[in-house]
């Protein structure tokens, strides 16, 4: 064939794939999308978006992308501090196996992130973080050409801790204005509902006081040290509402973006969070870190994919381990069954499909001042669900009739229970042996644990003193 003849017939392939498209009724499910969003909210629980039952509707945003897309009922986090959680999300492996064990830990380099997938398969990726716990020290950069940290002077967590996540909206959207003709992946990483709870004025009431809730004030109280009446209670836990209406806010602001640059059609979002918070339910305790409690450990999951039918609820238990394979299978990656997450594309897709699993593992960071119970671990299978503590006896929540846990029904001659604490312990003994202990590394700290505490983390003299 001559040259123009080779010329024509590669110009008319287009409209013969068009025409082909047409004629057989391919599906639109199955088109290529150029953009992938995802979005983690720091300490934000499930139960204060509107959509997951929150009586006030703080979160119209967010909420409109439920209704939009797919929404986990019973979605739970793998770890109750920043850093493991998202080094769970951004693997497809549970702690003991990524062995990312604490926000003093650095991702190792032996475990391939979903950001270095997309990198490999020919995407733009970028970051934009909002705290100095998922700074590029802790190893999650992998796989993001810009990894978006301007706010730290440098990456040990000298100065800034933390900024706005309205700064760090700015950055992302400055940068996706820019790549909007190019497939991305971005991740971004809102720190708001964390403490302190400091929401924007125009969210607080003028003439209403502002209880302290740094991380020293909010631990007073769980060890007494400060007494504080129901009144106090509920505006603590008012604040953090604000926080979570104004990282709704931002939200918003991408989106508005998206829609305005012809991308919204375009572009597969996942929203969630690392993990939720703690808001005194259980002994006066704020926070997280020290918390298995489901406050902590259920957080919102919404997918929305535009080729598909929105709406959709789904009962299953998921966890975030299952993030990284849904990401590759909806893009039409190839998606490694030597994880711990499953791709939930089908669920999704509102296609049939068997849950991911009949279980759900989440531990506490590695420190033994677990309620002054050691390294903890929970397991939940149907409506059960055994907290597991390095010192002392287990619990056991029927989490479907308590769901605020406030009843232990451990009992040391209960059959049932003794089943499934033997599966609870076999679980964990099963994931650790899967770790390699070569791939552990701690971030070098240098004298930074004020930095960390000041972020409301307790870390171990161990880590400070570089000892395994």
């Amino acid at each position: 064939m001559g040259a123009r003849g080779w010329r024509g017939a590669r110009g008319s392939a287009p409209l013969i794939v068009a025409l082909f498209a047409l004629g057989c009724g391919a599906d639109p499910t199955r088109r290529d999308l150029d953009h992938v969003l995802l979005i983690t909210i720091d300490s934000l629980r499930a139960d204060h978006l509107g959509s997951y039952g929150h009586p006030a509707k703080p979160t119209p945003v967010m909420d409109a992308l439920a209704a939009g897309g797919t929404r986990f009922e019973h979605a739970l986090t793998t770890c109750s501090v920043t850093g493991p959680a998202h080094a769970s999300i951004f693997t497809g492996l549970y702690p003991p196996r990524h062995a990312m064990l604490g926000n003093a830990w650095r991702l190792d380099s032996a475990h391939r992130t979903v950001a270095e997938r997309f990198d490999h398969a020919g995407y733009e990726t970028a970051a934009f973080v909002s705290s100095a716990v998922v700074s590029s020290v802790s190893g999650l950069d992998r796989g993001f050409t810009t990894y978006d940290q301007a706010f730290l002077k440098d990456v040990t967590f000298e100065r800034t801790l933390q900024r706005r996540g309205g700064a760090t909206v700015d950055a992302m959207l400055a940068w996706l204005a820019e790549h909007a003709g190019s497939k991305t992946f971005v991740w971004l990483h809102l720190f708001d509902p964390h403490a302190p709870y400091d929401p924007p004025k125009d969210l607080w009431p003028k003439r209403r006081r502002r209880p302290a809730t740094d991380s020293a004030s909010l631990e007073a109280i769980y060890l007494k040290r400060r007494s504080v009446n129901a009144k106090t209670h509920k505006a603590i836990r008012d604040l953090y509402t604000g926080e979570v209406r104004f990282a709704d806010r931002q939200i918003g602001r991408v989106i508005d973006f998206l829609e305005s640059a012809g991308l919204r059609k375009d572009t597969l979002i996942v929203l969630t969070s690392d993990h939720g918070e703690e808001l005194g339910e259980h002994w006066d305790f704020y926070e997280h870190n020290r918390s298995l409690f489901q406050g902590v450990l259920r957080v919102p999951l919404i997918v929305v994919d535009p080729r598909v039918e929105g709406g959709r609820r789904v009962e299953a238990t998921v966890q975030l381990v299952d993030i990284a394979p849904t990401l590759l299978d909806l893009t039409g990656q190839f998606v490694d069954e030597q994880v711990d997450g499953r791709s939930l594309a089908k669920l999704v897709r509102g296609e049939p499909a068997p849950p991911p699993r009949d279980f759900a593992y989440a531990q506490s960071p590695d420190n033994p001042d677990y309620f002054h119970r050691g390294n903890s671990y929970a397991y939940l299978r149907g409506g059960s669900k055994v907290l597991m503590y390095g010192r002392g006896d287990p619990e056991v929540f029927d989490v479907s009739e308590d769901p605020g846990e406030q009843h232990n029904l451990h009992r040391v001659d209960d059959v049932e229970q003794a089943e499934l604490l033997a599966r609870a312990v076999t679980l964990r003994e099963y994931l650790v042996g899967q770790s390699d202990g070569a791939h552990r590394h701690r971030v070098p700290l240098d004298g930074q644990r004020q930095r960390l505490q000041a972020l409301g983390y307790a870390v171990p003299a161990a880590v400070e003193n570089g000892t395994p």
